[in-house]
């Protein structure tokens, strides 16, 4: 779910994004059944009566077949509205991460570098794209931003790399970078 954007943590805890509303309530809307509880709820209990010997798995299977084809053509006549409303979700989740928390000023235009996630992982963008196309590239995994860097202000962000926490500053510009002691760059914090 984090990996297709529907949440993400923000202050430690898991927040639906605006695209992750969006698809709720589109399928909600054009093709609830695929989210309905009582169908996964039906499926369970199918699949402990197998456990049971209350039934065959070959029922179940033609059962589950039988249901899953009318979900997917009805999914299918509402093939355009659904993809048009999450579209509109996926422009929305655009609009809010360009408001995120800055991380620094950019260093071409003077917008704000936020965090952004794309197809090879996460950088930080600059809010004016595409105007100013200005990117960094930040650790793969889940980044979290706490405090400031010490030597320049940035937001600080919190890598979760190889299961420790390592405090990072984005800015390239940063004094600490040119020092000789990477552990300034780089500060491993306790589990």
């Amino acid at each position: 779910m984090f990996k297709r954007n529907y949440v993400k943590t923000k202050d430690k805890a898991i927040e639906v994004t605006p695209f992750g509303i969006a698809v709720v309530d589109t399928l909600e809307k054009h093709c609830s059944d695929i989210i309905d509880e009582n169908l996964t709820r039906k499926f369970e209990e199918d699949m402990e009566n197998i456990q049971n010997l209350k039934t065959t798995s070959d029922n179940v299977i033609d059962e589950a077949k039988k249901t899953l084809v009318e979900i997917s053509d009805k999914f299918k006549k509402e093939e355009y509205p659904i993809g048009k409303a999450l579209l509109i979700g996926m422009k929305s989740e655009e609009y809010n991460k360009r408001n995120e928390e800055v991380l620094f000023k950019c260093q071409k235009c003077g917008g704000n570098m936020t965090i952004r996630k794309g197809p090879y992982g996460n950088f930080a963008g600059c809010s004016n794209y595409p105007k100013c196309n200005n990117t960094l590239r930040l650790p793969a995994g889940m980044l979290t931003v706490k405090g400031k860097c010490n030597y320049c202000e940035a937001a600080k962000i919190i890598a979760t790399i190889n299961k420790k926490k390592v405090a990072i500053c984005p800015n390239p510009l940063c004094p600490s970078k040119n020092m000789n002691n990477k552990s300034n760059n780089k500060v491993v914090i306790n589990k």
